[in-house]
Parts: C-alpha cells; structure tokens; sequence
C-alpha cells in the first residue's frame, strides 16, 4: 500500500494526522458491505473531543435518503508500532459504481471550498463568483472542451438564478438543478449548524440531468462549534447555511422550493427527534475504551483547539454539550421552517 497525508487545514494544523491509503489490489476493509475498492481514507477527528461528529452526520445522511453516505468504523491506529489514536477508517469521496455512481464518460463530479485555487484545474463562476474545483473528470485530465461545457453550464444556471423568471417550471432554475437533493443538503447541513462544508456536486450528463448536491463530507465545525468563544452550549439560534452557500437566499425566495423543503422537513423530524440520541449514545459506549486511550495520547480536553470554543474539562461534558445543542437546535429549526 501506499499512504500520504490529507486535508488541508487538518494537515498542516494538527499534530494528530488525518491519512489517505492506496492498497494495491482492491478490497473492502469494512465489516459491512462497502464494495471493494484501492482507495480508503483514516479520519483524525482531532478537533471533535467526542470523536462522534462524523458518525452523527453519516448516520443523518442515511435518514435524509442520500444516494450514498461514505461508510465508515472506528478503530485504534498504529503506524510502526506506535499508538496513534482513535481513528475512522472509511471511504473516500469518488467516482465508482459502489460511491459516486455517475457514468464516467459523461458525469461530472465537481467541489466548491476554499481551495479550489490550490487544485491543478478549477473555474470560478461569474454571476455569483463561486469557486469550483474537479473532482471527475480529474483536474490534471480533464480535457479543454469538458471544461468549458461544465463552465457555460454552470454560468447559465447562475444566470437563469438571478434573472426575474428564476421560479418559471419550464425555463427557471427547475430545469438546472434537482430540487429534492438541495433541500435534503440544506436541511442536513441546518440539522448539524455545519458551518464549513465541502460542498460536492455531481452530475451524469449536461444534455440530459440536473445537478444535485452531495455527498456530504466534512463536519469539524458543527454543533455549536466554529468561529466562537462564547459560552457552551451555543445558542442555536443561527442560520449555517442559509445566506453562506449564496444559492440557497435565492432558492429560499421560490415559494415552490420553500414547500417542498418543508415536506422533506416534516417526514423527517420525527425519526430523527426519536433516534438520534439513542443512536449517539450507542456510538459513545462502543468507543468508550478507545477514547479513553485516545485522551491519554492527545491529553486536549482542557485545551482550546483552533476555532472549537472553549473546552469543558472532559468527555462526558463535552458530549452533553453536543447532546444539548442539538436537543434545542432541532426545536429551533423545526419552528423556524415553518415560518418560512
């Protein structure tokens, strides 16, 4: 196998290294069902003193009826015999029948984040000057005429976006993107007040499809954590996404699409209200031993870490926190939809 450093920021930031591995032959290194693949990843989760963060939001993922949620297992790492910590062993984001299953020859696999500069090959959009790098066709492959077909495509929808017949069925914003997929990414993102995403989308052809939004990926700055010092737990009463990612103000003006985010919303609610604390607390014993010796590797609990916000002094505090953030962070946004 071969294995490199990934991330950006959790990279070069953070003493406890996040991986990604490259077998030489493919194989499903899960106990579930994941498909076999070359290619796998090693989450640090350095940040999240619960280590649950990216285990709630998959779990999430899977209830919002995504096409595919990264599969993932704790385990305990060793790199030459020395311990390493309590990591998450999973699947990378790809294009592949059993992950991004879009066709090869004509699906697009595209990101927007904030580095999208440090890619080999990206674009920015005019109207709303969003910043997006290629994830298939790959940027160091991808052709001069692919390209520009996904360039004009996206700068066409930005400007049907912004034009004054944006809500028509026919010729609006309707006939670019597929609406239950951005109200499902808008919802989950509000749920965890994730407020920095790797924003992927994908599409299986400019001719013929529409663009959805997914998968999710990246979940360090949720749950009332991210750019903030004050007390904990967080007041919640904030939008994550609503004016960040600059589409959704937009969206959010289409009383169409305001309706059937409110139909998803309200399928939901329940399951997710009834099941999620129960599903926190299973996933909290599982590591229980685990943790305790990723703590006593990386001894953080009273430290403040990057933009996390001020540290409790132990696991079980840090946990409550996050059980309580969410408990009203649920309650917040189910009154909040209604009134849109």
């Amino acid at each position: 196998m071969k294995i490199r450093g990934r991330g950006n920021a959790t990279w070069v930031s953070y003493p406890k290294k996040p991986y990604r591995f490259k077998l030489k032959q493919k194989e499903n290194l899960l106990s579930v069902d994941a498909g076999k693949d070359t290619a796998w990843v090693l989450l640090a989760n350095y940040t999240d003193k619960t280590l649950l963060r990216v285990a709630v939001a998959f779990w999430l993922s899977e209830v919002f009826d995504f096409p595919w949620t990264p599969k993932m297992e704790f385990v305990d790492l060793f790199i030459n015999s020395e311990y390493i910590g309590n990591y998450q062993l999973g699947e990378n984001v790809k294009v592949s029948r059993k992950r991004v299953n879009i066709p090869k020859e004509t699906g697009y696999l595209i990101e927007v984040d904030q580095y999208y500069d440090k890619e080999p090959n990206y674009f920015i959009s005019e109207e709303y000057k969003r910043g997006y790098s290629f994830k298939h066709p790959d940027g160091e492959k991808i052709t001069g005429e692919q390209r520009t077909a996904i360039l004009n495509w996206i700068n066409n929808f930005e400007s049907v976006l912004k034009s004054d017949n944006f809500k028509d069925e026919n010729s609006g914003y309707r006939k670019y993107i597929d609406v239950e997929s951005f109200c499902k990414w808008f919802l989950f993102h509000e749920v965890l007040a994730n407020l920095d995403t790797n924003t992927y989308c994908y599409i299986n052809d400019l001719l013929s499809d529409k663009l959805k939004l997914g998968p999710v990926w990246d979940f360090e700055w949720s749950l009332g954590i991210g750019w903030y010092d004050g007390h904990r737990p967080r007041d919640v009463n904030y939008w994550a996404q609503k004016d960040q990612y600059l589409y959704f103000k937009r969206l959010l003006e289409d009383e169409y699409f305001v309706n059937h985010l409110k139909n998803i919303w309200n399928n939901k609610k329940n399951y997710i209200k009834d099941n999620i604390f129960s599903f926190i607390d299973e996933k909290a014993d599982e590591i229980e031993q685990s943790r305790i010796l990723n703590f006593k590797r990386w001894n953080i609990l009273h430290e403040r870490i990057s933009v996390g916000g001020i540290p409790l002094g132990s696991y079980e505090s840090e946990l409550s926190c996050d059980k309580e953030f969410l408990k009203k962070r649920i309650d917040w946004l189910d009154k909040e939809i209604e009134k849109l």
